[in-house]
């Protein structure tokens, strides 16, 4: 294939990998209830055990789906609630009811705590952290911005000691771009782990036996693996999305790589490294 093909076809991976990022981001979102702070939840967690971490945690007159009977003692799955759905009003408080107690995307139960037991709110959420459940609770339309904000300056050092400023830079815009669509610590820590291992690659680029060093290097088959478990241990959508990233910066490698060779056709002579990839140091 037409070594320019090659580059479009790359360049083409990296914008539909940032795109699917993009379109598939996870913020939380619902709707606010006076006097109530929202705690949302991963819908993939047991929400018994989530209501009994809630009423330990002291928090009281929380308002949940679990909570919702219609009609009166009978739970939200049995025939005589479908029937009554099916009759409800498009705009009734029956049809619409899902959109209170889970986020836009789904992905998240809502509990509406009274405001009076936010620090208990606060109390269950950690707990529930701590059993690797994503958690948190609304912060009124305010975007965790400190999440990417860090990443990006975890690479902005990286980079100052990186053997290839440039190329580093261009391939760590997917993993930021990762964390900035998950905003949430562990995958914020999957995408430094990515990061890392790729300011290792960095070490031995454009190298002798460069791609058999990276495949078979023991410390950077660490960081990735230990990254890919820790964002499929955040959620399922976490753990989708850490694919694309993974595939966006790859392929801007790669693409980078193309358009290196095609800058070094104009040159009867191009130097290369005496060392190979094996040799350097880690």
């Amino acid at each position: 294939m037409d070594i320019f093909k090659k580059l479009a076809i790359s360049i083409c991976a990296v914008a539909v990998s940032l795109t699917v990022l993009f379109l598939f981001r996870t913020v939380p979102s619902g709707k606010l209830w006076e006097s109530y702070r929202i705690v949302y939840v991963d819908d993939t967690s047991d929400s018994g055990y989530t209501e009994q971490v809630l009423a330990s945690s002291g928090c009281k007159d929380v308002i949940s789906m679990a909570l919702q009977r219609f009609p009166l003692l009978l739970p939200a799955l049995s025939p005589e609630v479908s029937f009554a759905l099916a009759d409800a009003e498009s705009d009734s408080y029956l049809s619409r009811r899902n959109m209170y107690f889970f986020d836009k995307g789904g992905q998240y139960r809502l509990y509406y705590v009274p405001k009076q037991y936010i620090d208990e709110a606060r109390t269950a959420v950690a707990v529930l952290q701590r059993e690797n459940i994503v958690a948190g609770i609304d912060t009124q339309s305010m975007y965790p911005i400190l999440i990417p904000t860090a990443c990006i300056i975890f690479t902005l050092v990286l980079c100052v000691f990186s053997a290839h400023r440039a190329i580093f830079l261009c391939a760590s815009v997917p993993f930021c771009f990762f964390a900035a669509c998950v905003p949430f610590y562990p995958a914020a820590s999957s995408a430094c782990l990515l990061l890392y291992a790729l300011f290792l690659v960095m070490q031995v680029w454009q190298r002798h036996g460069a791609l058999q060093f990276i495949l078979t290097n023991g410390t950077i088959l660490l960081f990735a693996l230990a990254a890919y478990v820790i964002s499929w241990a955040t959620s399922v959508r976490c753990g989708l999305l850490f694919m694309p990233a993974l595939l966006g910066s790859v392929a801007t490698l790669y693409a980078l790589s193309l358009a290196q060779r095609i800058h070094e056709q104009k040159y009867h002579f191009v130097g290369v490294f005496i060392r190979p990839a094996r040799a350097m140091p880690f």
